[in-house]
């Protein structure tokens, strides 16, 4: 299963929790060294400390959801990718039977997992979810944090959205094709493989937005 709301909120928690902290340390050691030698914090001083402890706080967000999307994204396509083969494989062998034969009679029913699509449906909507909390979150904190990260993952936030939002149709395409799929019919097995192949395409361009928030 994917990471729950709790999970994530907690885990974002503690993130956010340990970013204070650093900060609060950046403001303390300044103003001690500051203290030392002329009593008072500059103005520059207190933007430095302020750009470094929101650059720790930006760095140690996105690593924790780098690894959080990573889970996610992966819990959600595997078992998918395991029944997509499994019906692949079984359109192969009724489309050999049928030209052995020569009679659609011939060809043999295929099997579907419907409640394993039906789970990466779910899968991909929560997936598109959990990536909407996180820039809800992105979108309360401090304004020096909420400006570097728009300059480091403006761009990238909005392929990733872009890209899960497109895998998420192609699977609920999926979906819907399997629910009527036919082997001795050729206008639902050519659907599928339509979609099957642009999923194999979409679910390239989250791995590479994906991908994009460790760089």
């Amino acid at each position: 299963m994917l990471k729950s709301g709790f999970e994530y909120c907690r885990r974002w928690a503690q993130v956010a929790l340990i970013s204070l902290l650093l900060f609060g340390l950046s403001l303390f050691g300044d103003s001690s060294m500051a203290s030392a030698s002329s009593k008072v914090v500059t103005p520059e001083a207190l933007d430095m400390a302020i750009s470094e402890a929101a650059q720790e706080f930006v760095e140690s967000v996105l690593d924790e959801y780098a690894d959080i999307l990573e889970g996610a994204f992966d819990t959600a396509y595997d078992p998918l990718k395991s029944s997509m083969k499994s019906v692949s494989k079984q359109l192969m062998k009724a489309e050999k039977a049928a030209i052995k034969g020569g009679d659609a009679t011939a060809v043999p029913a295929v099997v579907i997992p419907q409640e394993s699509f039906q789970s990466a449906v779910d899968s991909f909507e929560t997936l598109q979810a959990t990536t909407a909390g996180f820039k809800a979150q992105l979108e309360s904190s401090p304004n020096a944090v909420q400006e570097m990260l728009e300059v480091q993952i403006g761009e990238k936030m909005a392929a990733l959205e872009q890209a899960i939002a497109e895998a998420a149709t192609t699977v609920g395409q999926i979906a819907t094709d399997v629910a009527s799929l036919d082997a001795a019919d050729p206008a639902t097995t050519t659907a599928f493989s339509e979609h099957a192949t642009a999923l194999t395409q979409a679910i390239e361009s989250v791995d590479l937005a994906i991908d994009g928030f460790d760089s």
